[in-house]
């Protein structure tokens, strides 16, 4: 599955008990996560079908099986957002609906500051109903290194716009602390008119924060959710 899925190392997922596993699937993006978690229901299931003498199920099975219902799940999630072109039904590989709603396939990726500048990125997350929300702060340098992410759980905000500024001002605080460069902010908030499409690390960290109430702050280093993303960002940058 490797071949079509970003999965954990084999050693990992060796080691996972139920506890270290719903910390994994926090780290985790959602497509990630969803992936996860099918592969290990469909390696109970084929557990199940040998130890009871039932039908076998093949790897290459499996594989096709795996491909197939995550396309469809995919496909189900991102009903009633799009319309039908020419008769056809897309193909989704996502379950988050941001990834195809704006821009008509046109893609808005990372982009680096110039020589001698730090590039702050921020994002916030809020919750109406529990006042709960989280900040992402992801700081890169002009070759796209990561010099800082860091991700805060917040409390008993009063709105997403609240949560949005006090990500811009956690971003400015950090950089300040650790930087010693000229920086520009970069965010999705409305004010600014950035694309959540090049803001995904920090977008990935505030979501984080709020599903596990958890906060930290890491110098050069990043959590597994987003070292894809991160991935991504860099090719923008050898490109």
């Amino acid at each position: 599955m490797r071949q079509f899925w970003s999965l954990p190392d084999e050693e990992q997922c060796r080691r996972l008990s139920t506890n270290s596993l719903l910390t994994l699937l926090d780290c985790l993006g959602t497509d990630d996560a969803a992936r996860l978690l099918l592969l290990l229901w469909r390696t109970w299931q084929v557990r199940n079908n040998i130890t009871h003498g039932s039908e076998k199920l093949s790897v290459e099975g499996s594989l096709r099986f795996l491909q197939r219902y995550s396309t469809e799940l995919c496909s189900i999630r991102q009903q009633g957002h799009f319309h039908i072109l020419n008769g056809k039904q897309p193909v989704y590989e996502s379950l988050i609906a941001e990834k195809y709603r704006e821009g008509g396939g046109q893609k808005f990726r990372w982009s680096p500051p110039q020589e001698g500048w730090l590039k702050v990125n921020v994002d916030g997350a809020f919750s109406e109903e529990t006042g709960e929300g989280g900040i992402g702060v992801i700081v890169h340098d002009c070759l796209g290194a990561v010099q800082l992410s860091s991700w805060q759980f917040v409390q008993n905000a009063a709105s997403a716009e609240e949560v949005e500024a006090l990500a811009c001002k956690e971003g400015m605080r950090l950089v300040a602390e650790w930087g010693q460069q000229s920086t520009i902010l970069e965010t999705d908030w409305k004010v600014v008119h950035k694309r959540r499409e090049s803001n995904r690390v920090a977008h990935e960290l505030a979501q984080l924060a709020k599903r596990t109430k958890h906060s930290a702050v890491w110098r050069f280093a990043i959590p597994v959710c987003v070292e894809h993303l991160i991935a991504q960002d860099c090719n923008c940058v050898s490109e």
